[in-house]
């Protein structure tokens, strides 16, 4: 007990964490209400079955206090060496040093933990109270596992800082090279910033054919809808991810940044941990009395260069475009200025600020061109077909899964393939008739990615050949029915429970055994068919499942598989008449091709509430036997999206266009 003591002394970490005047709590209450609103926004819908990702649990507010709550609390606990007065009596007091630092090193580590610890609680609370959501095993502990060892180890590096320098350049610089740059280094020189395990578009040099493949001059990796993701963003998602495990980003994009949870990068979090409390310990009892001074040259000028030093790292990994930079710019201002307001208790001038962020600005101009120049000739490089050894081919319906995975690590050594693929149109545009396909092109020890498309008159020779790989073929069908957690059509969740999605699941591997290659190889061009003006041209059909606690989706057009169609049609109209029937108030409702019900709506004369009381009256009544046929094409069915009072879109239900329909829209549109 008495070694204990010597280490950590309560009373010495309490009076540092009450001179904290209230910013701690501001931090915490940040913290905190970061996660409380997530779990709000979790449960606004709790009529609706939804699978919640970790990136939505934890929270970008969070993931900011993340940083913010280990600085503010190593500021506060650690105040004394910001001031030449407070150093020499905390200094000259009986206390040792060694026990100094334990206790605020301890009491800081314990006051993380608690908050953590508070957040865990009410996620776990927010779990029970929402049945609906759904999400991976052991989220809770994991969670409290990946922010625990998160802020522990800013903090850790924050106390290492402290305790080496009183210059707040200095400790600013190594707290954000020690939690930062490792990880954007790793990614960096191992991709060389472009050649490794990346998706990007391709462009032949000429219309013909080539022996080369040439990369398009810009630093686009992922074009999706128009949105566009860089390299310096794809770097920062990736340190974001080495830094506390969790795929989180900034980014306004939207695409599968969700949690890999990676006991490796706990053990990388605790060793970091370990290693900077050791070393700062070390460096606190030896460090000198005096205070370094903070300010050389001129005040301004060393703010402007502070700031400034920081943009080469920020830059290179986060910024987009000048929007991007500005805004990067401002919120490492901010940041600082709020680290050296708790330092100092005092703020720096709006004139001095001013200076700070052009120097930012300018900086970042003298950084941007030579990085885009870098960049792009990387990017702009050709690959000639003598580089490439072997190809690895999958459809893009299946990218992010298991199966994708196996199919594009399967190395065809096939030179008649390859001749095929650099004869292919591989412009990232959809054309009728061909399929998009994407390819590997392995060259040594690295590959590239690349979407292709293959014209109509290139599809038999590639379905010959693919045809003939008898191992393809077995990836190709490798479907597992137990993988699959949820399932969602056209984007929209329909509630089913797990019995319900094994089923259906089970009913499409069934299905795609039966069919040929020639079909299930075309479904591709209709997963295409999203990115037209009709985007309702089929029904996209979602497998969710979770890879090493990874979202991950496989889509399939439903109107291929006419007897998964019908189960699932069944599925989700019993589970509206059960739930939905007597209780919609609103229903917003579309064809595949054109709005037929808002038609026969104006032709019955009848308002929105009348038309739709008599709508559900008649579903109630009919809808079973509607499910007695499954529909052949487009043209002999409905969907109909149904809303709550709320006006909250709930799901959707398919309905025949039989001769009971018929009968139903003719006594509407002609009473008697």
């Amino acid at each position: 007990m008495s070694s204990i003591r010597s280490v950590f002394n309560f009373k010495v970490f309490w009076q540092n964490f009450r001179s904290a005047q209230g910013l701690l709590l501001v931090a915490m209450i940040i913290y905190q209400a970061g996660i409380l609103i997530n779990c709000f926004s979790l449960s606004r819908a709790p009529e609706v079955m939804q699978v919640a990702a970790f990136s939505e649990i934890s929270g970008i507010v969070s993931f900011l206090a993340c940083f913010l709550l280990p600085l503010a609390t190593c500021a506060t606990l650690f105040d004394f060496l910001f001031s030449k007065k407070k150093s020499d009596l905390v200094f000259s007091s009986p206390v040792p040093r060694k026990t100094l630092y334990g206790s605020n090193w301890a009491g800081g580590m314990l006051f993380l933990l608690i908050n953590v610890l508070i957040a865990a609680l009410m996620l776990h609370i927010t779990l029970l109270r929402n049945p609906q959501l759904i999400v991976e095993n052991g989220v809770v502990i994991r969670f409290l596992i990946l922010w625990g060892l998160s802020m522990m180890m800013v903090y850790s590096f924050c106390c290492l800082a402290v305790s080496l320098t009183g210059n707040r350049f200095v400790q600013f610089v190594l707290v954000a090279v020690l939690t930062l740059l490792p990880g954007w280094f790793h990614y960096t020189f191992q991709t060389q910033f472009y050649n490794y395990d990346q998706l990007s578009q391709t462009e032949f040099s000429n219309s013909k054919a080539t022996d080369t493949l040439t990369n398009p001059y810009s630093m686009r990796i992922v074009k999706d809808e128009g949105r566009t993701d860089t390299l310096p963003y794809i770097a920062f998602d990736q340190l974001t991810s080495s830094l506390s495990g969790m795929r989180q980003s900034f980014r306004v994009t939207d695409y599968n940044n969700h949690t890999a949870f990676s006991y490796s990068r706990c053990w990388i979090m605790l060793i970091n941990t370990l290693a900077a409390s050791a070393l700062g310990c070390w460096a606190f009892i030896r460090r000198k009395v005096e205070v370094a001074e903070t300010s050389f040259i001129s005040e301004a000028a060393h703010e402007a260069v502070r700031i400034a030093a920081f943009v080469p790292i920020f830059y290179t990994l986060g910024m987009k475009d000048w929007i991007s930079a500005l805004l990067y710019a401002g919120i490492l201002l901010i940041l600082y200025h709020l680290y050296d307001y708790l330092a100092r208790r005092e703020f720096i001038s709006l004139r001095k600020t001013l200076i700070s962020f052009l120097a930012v600005v300018v900086i970042a101009a003298l950084i941007r061109f030579p990085m885009r120049i870098l960049v792009r000739r990387e990017a702009s490089r050709q690959i000639p077909i003598e580089e490439v050894s072997a190809v690895g081919i999958a459809p893009s319906s299946l990218a992010g899964t298991r199966q994708y995975e196996a199919l594009l690590k399967l190395r065809l050594e096939d030179p008649e393939l390859i001749r095929l693929i650099f004869k292919s149109n591989a412009k990232n545009e959809y054309t009728e008739g061909s399929i998009n396909m994407i390819v590997r092109f392995y060259q040594g020890q690295g590959y590239s990615d690349f979407y292709v498309n293959f014209s109509p008159d290139q599809i038999p020779p590639l379905e010959a050949i693919l045809s003939a790989n008898d191992q393809y073929q077995l990836l190709y069908r490798g479907l597992d029915p137990q993988s699959v957690y949820w399932i969602e059509a056209n984007g929209t969740s329909a509630g089913l429970d797990k019995s319900q999605v094994d089923q259906l699941a089970r009913q499409l591997q069934q299905e795609q055994q039966q069919q040929s290659f020639s079909d299930l190889l075309h479904e591709t061009k209709q997963i295409a068919c999203r990115q037209s003006e009709d985007s309702y041209c089929f029904l996209s059909l979602a497998l969710i499942s979770f890879e090493n606690g990874e979202r991950t989706e496989q889509n399939v057009d439903l109107l291929r598989y006419q007897s998964v169609f019908q189960l699932y049609s069944s599925f989700v109209n019993q589970q509206f008449l059960k739930t939905y029937a007597d209780h919609v108030r609103f229903l917003d409702f579309y064809s595949m091709y054109d709005n037929q019900l808002e038609q026969i709506r104006q032709q019955s004369e009848l308002d929105y509430e009348s038309f739709n009381l008599r709508l559900s009256e008649w579903l109630a009544e009919n809808l079973p036997e509607q499910l007695q046929k499954a529909p052949l094409s487009s043209e002999e069915f409905m969907t109909l999206a149904y809303y709550d009072s709320q006006r909250q879109r709930q799901g959707a239900i398919f309905i025949e266009k039989n001769e009971k329909w018929q009968e139903f829209v003719s006594s509407l549109t002609q009473p008697e």
